[in-house]
């Protein structure tokens, strides 16, 4: 392969590297999503609300404090909303929102995309903890159930 070949390919994210690069950080967030998922349906009690828009979001319990927090976030969640019309996708994207069954409070949002051939895109998790608790703290290992 020629240099220009080969700036071209790396300029546009086409090399073996990037794309090795793109799958993993793709199967990191999917594990990252599972494991939140199984600990909801461990812990939790039916499906977590599934969302079309940043209002229906805002419009969910929050503890004190954390409602700013997602105003902080609502440019980046509504630009990744923005994505799936801009890819052109026949799917709507959404958000799966995550509440404490203590609670009800929002503790995690998902924005996941859905595209034609119905594959998943897991977008940016968006947490909303209090002092004291951690991400670890509201995820469980998928394979632990096996």
């Amino acid at each position: 392969m020629g240099l220009i070949s080969f700036l071209k390919q790396a300029a546009a994210g086409h090399t073996a590297g990037q794309t090795q690069a793109r799958y993993d950080r793709a199967n990191a967030r999917a594990n990252d999503y599972m494991e939140v998922a199984q600990w909801f349906a461990e812990e939790g009690e039916g499906n977590p609300p599934i969302l079309q828009t940043y209002q229906q979001l805002a419009a969910l319990p929050f503890r004190q404090g954390h409602a700013a927090k997602l105003v902080g976030y609502r440019n980046d969640i509504e630009r990744k909303l923005g994505h799936a019309r801009h890819i052109g996708t026949k799917q709507n994207p959404w958000i799966a929102a995550y509440q404490r069954p203590a609670d009800g409070t929002v503790y995690c949002a998902y924005v996941l995309l859905r595209d034609n051939n119905q594959q998943f895109a897991l977008m940016k998790p968006y947490w909303f903890l209090s002092s004291g608790e951690t991400e670890a703290g509201y995820r469980r290992s998928v394979t632990s159930v096996i």
